[in-house]
């Protein structure tokens, strides 16, 4: 017995000393850190010579980065005394909690500083100093309480087959961004044609050949593969809400400051995790605002597929959770354009669906990750967190409904608070943050219900599935979308095949609670057929696509498995699958369409000159020079993409520039009045053959007609500015004999308001 005992207290003491030993190295390392990143603040006032100055610049830029996206999660997951076996389940935790941490920081010191006459609490040194404290106090907290510090050793020694796998893993990001490079320098897009056809033959290697330990990396490198070569094209941020949401965070950084009244109420002061947090980045680091976008938020969002695996391997199969990551990464909404809201969001709801399915959630520190991470998603998109919590509620009340039926009494008291505490903590916020995001937040049922009574008078509303469908009218565009659909129907099937073996066989809680949030997102994205909300079928394919796309390769083995019972036949299991993922992703980035001789003509990264939601330095100086040189309440006429450039430029809600389009859908031809036309140079051609498409665009003979009517006042190759000083609406009509003649004083068909246009439909491919 005396022996046992000390046996006993040995292992106590050596615990407590390997403990303590954790503690010395996380307070040396957090310590070099911060004395490291205030030497390179100093380098200035010590007047160095400019190439060390250069190489100092660089180092603070890294510094900066990786100490903003990993020191305040480590600690954060430190204190909360959370442990992971996993490193990659370890850096998903601490990249999250890192983002969180910061979002809340800057919203904290913006409101408290200010009061005390710190007028820009957001700027370098304020900032520093109080990232120092916090991250000090932090590790205060980690020591002195004795929560175990993680440990930051990662994956033990792998083999030579493993090591060569994984430096080819790593080769495909630095292929992409090779890629990318000789687009935007040498116009050359063949590179681009090699890497997505070598993505796609990886993925099927992976799910046939790769051992599973190595799918995290796998889908990681395959992630950022995908996100860097389209995200890279041009040195400006690229999509359409981006935009915004890049001049928001641009005011921030310059102002020092953020508050609820920026932009009178705009909706994105409520998301400083996509505005302050790269606006706190490039402050601290010292790097351009765009490459907080381009670069930190891509290798970020590209956790996401990775904690989808790393969280559904718990209910399903290896194999069943890496198709499922690969085929939501392999959607094309997934990586077209920047890391936005939307997609910052889903990492945060993925990353609590990894708490749950990992350990018992009630416990109070997964309980407490669950908060930090819901705070998260909800500082992150408003849509995100409402769609994830009313269907959380709806789950709770499925859960109750399927316990009570089975005589189980067990109360469900923690999800129902966690499920209507989301939604009031949403609200709660939202109204307090942006007025006018709660009032767009409170029409939205209207909106819906006006929505359903046009659908059921047989309408067809824009950007619905139903609408999507209908125009899908060359062989290429069927056959793409024949192939969502037969992927939509294996979700079904999966979705189906789970609650049939949890209602007749098996009584598992966590797949339980699965499907019961799953059936309401399935209804969701039904709906998106019919009724478009403010989001679109397929964005919001997107969304549940982060929950739902496991239930793809399920599905499949279910059918597979039928089929081989009825015909004898049967399929190789998964490399079929594997298959089918490759030519979505080869649909998805246009490989494809350009094979069959249909391209899609706003494919940047296949085509050096396309006109779409990417921008250059020179378009983008452009634009900047006009608002400039012009007065405030100036009306600029562009085109249909052209007109999302300006949304980082002079928004709507923060300039009193008028922008508008001169061409639409339902006037397919050139029209301007007093003001400003604004022309992007790849939105001419020679001739437009396209009538579907033709108001995207600008005719050559268009542009001469500018030419004569207005005065040319800017041209820097990339973009061309006229000024046009009449006093009537010029209208250029291809039909008329008197092509120079075509000055008409009258209204349009919908009215001559000078206002902002909604954003553009994306290219669905």
């Amino acid at each position: 017995m005396k022996r046992t005992d000390d046996e006993t207290a040995l292992r106590s003491v050596s615990s407590r000393s390997m403990g303590y030993c954790r503690d010395r190295r996380l307070a040396t390392i957090v310590g070099s850190v911060l004395l490291a990143y205030w030497g390179t603040l100093g380098y200035g006032v010590v007047g160095l010579p400019a190439v060390i100055g250069l190489e100092l610049t660089l180092f603070r830029r890294a510094l900066g980065v990786a100490m903003l996206t990993f020191v305040p999660g480590v600690l954060i997951y430190a204190s909360i005394g959370s442990r992971s076996r996993s490193s990659g389940v370890f850096l998903s935790y601490v990249v999250g909690l890192s983002l969180v941490a910061l979002s809340l920081l800057g919203v904290v010191v913006s409101v408290a500083y200010r009061p005390l006459g710190i007028e820009a609490p957001l700027s370098l040194y304020p900032l520093s100093i109080t990232l120092t404290i916090a991250v000090l106090l932090t590790l205060s907290v980690v020591i002195l309480t004795n929560r175990p510090a993680p440990s930051l050793a990662f994956s033990p020694g792998m083999d030579g087959r493993h090591r060569r796998i994984t430096l080819l893993l790593l080769a495909l990001p630095a292929f992409a961004i090779l890629a990318a490079h000789l687009l935007n320098r040498y116009d050359l897009t063949v590179q681009m044609y090699v890497l997505l056809l070598v993505v796609a033959g990886a993925a099927v290697l992976v799910v046939r050949s790769v051992p599973t330990d190595l799918y995290p990396i796998s889908v990681y490198t395959l992630g950022l593969s995908v996100l860097l070569h389209r995200n890279l094209v041009t040195d400006f941020v690229i999509g359409s809400d981006i935009q915004e949401t890049y001049f928001v965070a641009e005011l921030i950084a310059q102002a020092g400051y953020w508050t609820p009244a920026l932009g009178d109420g705009s909706t994105l002061a409520a998301l400083p995790m996509v505005t302050v947090v790269p606006a706190i980045y490039t402050v601290i680091a010292d790097v351009p605002l765009a490459l907080v976008y381009k670069l930190v938020y891509s290798f970020v969002f590209a956790l996401t597929p990775v904690t989808m695996f790393y969280a559904f391997r718990q209910l399903f199969s290896d194999r069943e959770a890496l198709l499922g990551s690969l085929f939501f990464l392999f959607y094309f909404v997934t990586f077209n354009g920047v890391p936005g809201k939307q997609r910052i969001a889903e990492l945060f709801v993925v990353l609590i669906v990894l708490v749950v399915v990992q350990r018992d959630w009630k416990n109070r520190r997964a309980a407490a990750m669950i908060a930090l991470l819901g705070i998260g998603a909800i500082l992150s998109h408003y849509t995100v967190s409402y769609v994830f919590g009313s269907s959380a509620v709806a789950a709770w009340l499925i859960l109750s409904a399927y316990d009570y039926s089975t005589d189980d009494r067990s109360p469900r008291f923690a999800e129902g608070v966690y499920a209507l505490g989301s939604l009031c903590v949403a609200t709660a916020w939202y109204s307090l943050a942006s007025t006018r995001l709660f009032g767009t937040l409170s029409g939205l049922p209207v909106l819906l219900l006006e929505q359903i009574r046009s659908v059921l008078t047989g309408q067809l509303l824009h950007r619905t599935g139903a609408q999507e469908a209908q125009m899908r009218t060359s062989a290429t565009d069927l056959v793409n979308f024949s192939l969502h659909a037969a992927l939509v129907v294996l979700m079904a099937t999966g979705l189906a095949y789970l609650v049939y073996t949890i209602v007749r066989r098996e009584r598992s809680y966590e797949r339980a609670a699965y499907a019961a949030l799953a059936t309401p997102l399935f209804g969701f994205l039904g709906a998106s057929f019919f009724l478009s909300g403010n989001l679109g079928v397929d964005r919001t394919y997107q969304i549940v696509l982060v929950f739902l796309a496991p239930l793809m390769p399920v599905g499949y083995r279910v059918v597979q498995r039928i089929t081989s019972g009825w015909t004898g036949v049967e399929l190789r299991e998964w490399t079929s699958l594997s298959v089918v993922l490759a030519v979505l992703l080869l649909f998805n980035t246009g490989v494809l369409y350009n094979a069959t001789g249909a391209p899609v003509s706003s494919d940047i990264t296949l085509d050096a000159d396309a006109h779409s939601q990417a921008y250059s330095n020179a378009e983008v100086v452009g634009g900047r020079w006009l608002v400039e040189h012009t007065a405030e309440n100036t009306t600029v006429y562009t085109d249909l993409y052209t007109n999302e450039l300006f949304r980082s430029i002079a928004p709507a809600g923060y300039t009193e520039t008028n922008v508008t389009l001169f061409k639409y859908d339902w006037i397919p031809y050139l029209r301007f009045g007093s003001g400003y036309v604004y022309l992007r140079n790849n939105s001419v051609r020679e001739t437009i053959t396209d009538r579907s498409t033709e108001f995207q665009y600008v005719s050559e003979s268009e542009r001469l007609f500018l030419n004569r009517r207005a005065h040319k006042i800017y041209d820097n190759r990339d973009a061309t500015i006229f000024r046009y000083t009449g006093s009537k609406l010029v209208v250029y009509d291809p039909d008329s004999n008197a092509s120079d003649t075509n000055t008409r004083n009258e209204p349009s068909d919908r009215g001559d308001s000078l206002t902002r246009v909604g954003h553009p439909r994306a290219d669905i491919r």
